[in-house]
């Protein structure tokens, strides 16, 4: 008889007839559970991920800032510095023939030397930051040569020598003309002008196309930047 009660007793739903553990699964507290429970494992595992992501497309900005901003500030310099020196606004305090003489001899190196060393250092973070862009790189070199070549156009060289630099340099121009911007033909600039041997800063001709030449590689520079803006750096 105690058996039976105890087996009824042990059958007999809750009041209202459902069991207590029906009562909590609709209630939501079980679902709540589960749902909160995976939840937290879900925010658990891709937490890490999602901050993993954020870090690396924070520092691809990072990186390509800084490269942006090496690069243009290299190019400016070296492209100001031949300016300078091909219009005629380098000289000594004293203006004599052999001061002025070495003292433009002394910047043109001092300025050559260093596109020569901010160039081949901008190169190799190129390669290293654009391993499967080789066409950014590509492009690069050809304009490092350009600016090379821009301030050989205003230093005394023989005949020959003047003739290569005036063909590499538009090679390169046209190498360089995907980035975009107008043709040197279309920005007035004079090529024949680039032919005289010296006394640069007193032919009208050599300096209103030397400054034209100056804003094209300026432009050609600032597209440069722009596309390496565009690209995934690896970091």
């Amino acid at each position: 008889m105690t058996t039976a009660e105890n087996t009824q007793t042990l059958e007999e739903p809750s009041e209202g007839g459902v069991p207590d553990w029906a009562k909590l699964v609709i209630s939501g507290g079980i679902i709540a559970a589960l749902v909160s429970g995976l939840l937290a494992g879900a925010v658990a595992l891709l937490a890490p991920r999602f901050a993993r992501s954020w870090q690396t497309h924070d520092k691809r900005i990072e990186v390509r800032t800084l490269l942006a901003t090496e690069m243009s500030k290299s190019f400016t310099t070296a492209l100001t510095t031949a300016r300078r020196l091909g219009t005629g606004l380098v000289y000594s305090p004293n203006n004599k023939p052999e001061s002025n003489k070495y003292v433009i001899q002394t910047e043109y190196n001092r300025g050559f030397g260093e596109w020569e060393i901010n160039s081949s250092r901008v190169s190799a973070e190129l390669s290293a930051r654009f391993p499967k862009t080789a066409q950014v790189g590509n492009y690069w070199r050809s304009y490092a040569n350009a600016v090379e070549d821009y301030f050989r156009i205003a230093a005394v060289i023989p005949s020959r020598v003047r003739q290569d630099v005036l063909r590499d340099i538009k090679a390169n121009l046209q190498y360089l003309k995907p980035l975009g911007g107008r043709s040197a033909a279309r920005e007035g600039i004079n090529w024949r002008a680039f032919y005289a041997q010296d006394k640069f800063a007193k032919r009208t001709r050599f300096r209103t196309s030397y400054l034209l030449l100056y804003d094209r590689l300026l432009a050609i520079g600032d597209q440069l930047n722009r596309y390496v803006l565009s690209l995934r750096p690896t970091v």
